[in-house]
């Protein structure tokens, strides 16, 4: 059972989850993974969101399969011996599309502050319409943020680049249901929003954002500490 904990002014969100394992696999049910499985991002659109960024950061953040020196691209903290501000996680946000900042920003700013000195082990936040999953590399100490947790219509949605999540492919070896429920201060249930844009979830308000990109962050904070 995972529990994440969640403080935003009064309200205070659980996010519990189960899996339950329903069939175990043998053998003969593995599947063979794709070579091109990983799908790595191209990030060939990023641009700095700030107009105060520094470009040679633009350059690391977008080469993440290569190393930066420390004294090029060095992560917030070592910056900034203050406590850190939405404004300075800004200037170090890299995007392909400026709805994905403001989307993020506008998030980041409902969410508890305890949550911003998290970012002074990171030297970048990435968004892009090409990355799926998110993940963290220690190569950038960037984190690399999928655009599913943060459009909020149509016309964001299609800005993003229709691709699978490689990690899907391992359900195929393991049958499972996943069941979770999020309930708030007073134990009141929450629904959890769909990243996936259709019929019935043609937009979401910054509210309906707010669970799981913490949960996403938190996850990927506290990969690089």
């Amino acid at each position: 059972m995972l529990k994440t904990f969640f403080e935003s002014g009064l309200a205070v969100l659980y996010s519990v989850s189960f899996c339950l394992l329903l069939a175990a696999c043998n053998d003969s049910s593995h599947q063979t993974i794709a070579d091109n499985a990983e799908g790595f991002p191209e990030l060939s659109q990023l641009v700095a969101f700030s107009s105060n960024a520094n470009s040679s950061h633009l350059a690391c953040a977008q080469h993440y399969r290569e190393s930066c020196l420390l004294e090029q691209f060095s992560p917030l903290g070592v910056e900034k011996n203050t406590p850190l501000t939405i404004s300075d996680i800004e200037q170090r946000l890299f995007v392909s599309h400026p709805w994905m900042a403001e989307s993020f920003l506008s998030v980041l700013s409902t969410l508890p502050s305890s949550l911003l000195p998290l970012f002074r082990s990171v030297s970048a936040i990435v968004i892009a319409d090409d990355i799926r999953p998110s993940f963290y590399s220690a190569n950038t100490a960037t984190i690399y943020i999928d655009p599913r947790y943060l459009w909020r219509d149509e016309e964001e949605w299609l800005t993003i680049v229709p691709k699978d999540d490689f990690r899907d492919q391992f359900k195929a070896n393991v049958s499972f249901l996943a069941v979770r429920q999020n309930v708030d201060s007073a134990g009141i249930p929450v629904q959890w929003i769909s990243d996936t844009f259709s019929a019935r979830n043609t937009t979401r308000t910054i509210e309906q954002l707010q669970p799981a990109l913490f949960r996403l962050l938190v996850h990927e904070l506290s990969s690089c500490e």
